[in-house]
């Protein structure tokens, strides 16, 4: 059995275990999946159980090959999971639904209502993600999903599966690159701006991923007018917390406002929605951050763009080059 573990406060968390003890790999399956009643065939001569695990704030993300066949029983879970097939074979039913099995590359939205029995055989390999169902919640207010009250309310998933094969598609590679981003040894989610932009990613990707009630809400009306006073204290709220994880909910909160009110109000006189406004801003701060770096004392631009929330340093260029007509490099530089 080998282990490895890091626990670093604010950073990624990982660990990771190899084992042939079957009564290990056993139990460590059903704290995995919340106590599930495991039964498993007999392992073969070559049989090795391993797990990754890596924690991003709120965002958790798992590999597992279990090397031997088996079924599990689950309770269903509290959070947004979903499960990418990486190799083998997934077979899985819940409720009065047939068993349905799934092959390489497709995806399974776990149930948070019903219990699930799954199958595996002994070279099926998964990629697993949660998220706090809260995360889903805040991302469809934040895009005016949620009804007529400009207020929160519960998303409810109506299928297992994605609405089409592109989306499936479209999810499982979002699934890996998430994945890969968490387990990178330099990890970009140690920023909490960068974590933040992901979660935020993966939750708005989710709502138009799997059916769910979103996409059966009717048009809402306007939400009225907003005071100059009431969208310059969001602005205060925006520019002083600029270098923290925001989202929209915070920005209203601050205001005293509701989100589609904020959102309305913003694209009015701003001429842009709230995050796109929140960027404008930190590529304003990492161009001041630039022109006040020092190359030879060790200051980058990767660095200054993961501490204001770029994951992608070619984007970030792209977009500094449109805003400053020079490279990031350049201003450094200089």
């Amino acid at each position: 059995m080998s282990t490895t573990s890091s626990m670093l406060g604010d950073t990624v968390q990982r660990s990771a275990i190899t084992t042939r003890d079957v009564a290990l790999a056993t139990a460590i399956i059903q704290r995995l999946y919340a106590d599930a009643r495991v039964e498993l065939g007999r392992p073969g001569e070559d049989y090795e159980f391993r797990l990754a695990v890596a924690t991003a704030g709120p965002l958790a993300m798992s590999t597992v090959r279990y090397g031997f066949q088996g079924w599990a029983e689950v309770a269903p879970v509290d959070t947004f999971t979903t499960v990418v097939v990486q190799a083998g074979a997934l077979s899985v039913a819940s409720g009065a639904e047939p068993e349905h099995t799934m092959g390489t590359g497709e995806v399974w939205r776990w149930n948070t209502h019903e219990e699930l029995r799954a199958g595996y055989g002994p070279e099926s390999a998964f990629v697993l993600q949660q998220l706090p169902l809260a995360t889903i919640d805040e991302a469809a207010a934040e895009s005016g999903r949620v009804g007529a009250t400009d207020t929160a309310a519960a998303v409810r998933f109506l299928d297992t599966a994605p609405v089409d094969a592109a989306a499936q598609q479209y999810w499982a590679g979002l699934i890996r690159f998430a994945y890969q981003q968490a387990v990178a040894p330099e990890s970009p989610l140690n920023s909490p701006l960068v974590r933040a932009q992901l979660v935020r990613s993966l939750a708005q990707a989710a709502l138009v991923t799997f059916p769910n009630t979103t996409m059966t809400t009717d048009y809402l009306p306007g939400a009225g007018n907003v005071g100059p006073a009431t969208l310059r204290r969001a602005l205060a709220h925006l520019h002083a917390h600029a270098a923290e994880p925001l989202t929209v909910a915070d920005l209203a909160a601050a205001a005293g406002i509701g989100i589609r009110a904020l959102q309305q109000a913003f694209v009015q006189h701003l001429g842009a929605t709230p995050m796109t406004h929140l960027r404008r801003i930190r590529l304003e701060r990492a161009h001041a951050d630039l022109r006040a770096g020092d190359p030879h004392a060790g200051d980058t631009v990767a660095a200054v763009a993961s501490r204001w929330g770029f994951a992608h340093p070619g984007r970030f260029a792209a977009a500094y080059q449109a805003q400053y007509t020079v490279s990031p490099a350049t201003t450094l530089r200089s």
